[in-house]
C-alpha cells in the first residue's frame, strides 16, 4: 500500500512539473517579455522555466537589457565592456571579436554560476557546443573562479552543438554548460556580445 502511495504521489508530481513546464513554453512563445519592436529570437536550446523565473522575479534588469537591445546599433559598438545606467554590476555587457575554433579542439565545457549569459553574434556564425549534465556526470578541468565566475569541465553526456546567427539569442542558465565560437564548416571570425545577468538563487 505504501508503495502505491508513493508511485501515485511520485505520478501527481510528475504531472505537475509537466504542466508547469508547457505553461512556462507558451509563456516564451507569446513572447510577453519582449518590448515591442524586438526582432530577435530565441536560439534553441532554451530552459522556459528558468526564463520566466528568472524573468518575472528580476524583470526590471531583463526589461532594462531587452530595451537596450532594441534601442541600440549594436554595429557600431567598440571592443569592450560596459554597463547599464543604475544597474551596476547585476548587468554586464562584453563585445568580444576573435576567430572560431576547429570542433575537433573541443576538449572542455565552460559553466557559471552568479550569472546568467547571453549571446549575440553580430557579425559571422559560430556553432556553441552545449550539454545540460548532472553535476555528478561532470569531471573538473578547471575548479571554479568566483572572481571570474567561471569552471571548466569535461561532461559524460553527449555534447550538442547549436549554430548561433545574427537573428537571435542564446540564453544560457547556470545549468547550460557551454563553449562558443566553434567553426560553423569552416574557419571564420566572430564579433559578438555577451550580456551577462545576475543569476537569483
Amino acid at each position: 500500500m505504501k508503495k502505491l502511495a508513493t508511485t501515485i504521489l511520485i505520478l501527481a508530481l510528475s504531472a505537475v512539473a509537466a504542466t508547469a513546464q508547457n505553461d512556462a513554453r507558451t509563456w516564451v512563445g507569446e513572447r510577453s517579455w519582449a518590448p515591442g519592436g524586438f526582432t530577435l529570437k530565441l536560439h534553441d536550446p532554451i530552459d522556459a522555466g528558468q526564463f520566466r523565473d528568472q524573468y518575472l522575479r528580476n524583470r526590471e534588469v531583463w526589461d532594462a537589457v531587452f530595451l537596450y537591445l532594441r534601442d541600440t546599433r549594436l554595429d557600431t559598438l567598440s571592443v569592450g565592456e560596459r554597463r547599464l545606467p543604475g544597474l551596476g554590476d547585476r548587468v554586464v555587457l562584453r563585445l568580444t571579436e576573435g576567430p572560431t575554433r576547429p570542433k575537433e579542439n573541443l576538449q572542455r565545457l565552460e559553466y557559471h554560476r552568479k550569472y546568467i549569459d547571453i549571446h549575440i553574434n553580430r557579425t559571422g556564425s559560430e556553432l556553441i557546443a552545449w550539454a545540460r549534465p548532472a553535476e555528478s556526470e561532470t569531471t573538473t578541468v578547471t575548479e571554479y573562479d568566483a572572481g571570474r565566475d567561471v569552471g571548466f569541465c569535461t561532461t559524460s553526456v553527449p555534447v550538442n552543438y547549436h549554430r548561433s546567427t545574427t537573428d537571435g539569442m542564446f540564453i544560457l542558465f547556470p545549468s547550460d554548460y557551454h563553449l562558443p565560437s566553434i567553426h560553423d564548416g569552416e574557419s571564420g571570425s566572430v564579433k559578438k556580445l555577451v550580456i551577462k545577468i545576475e543569476y537569483l538563487q
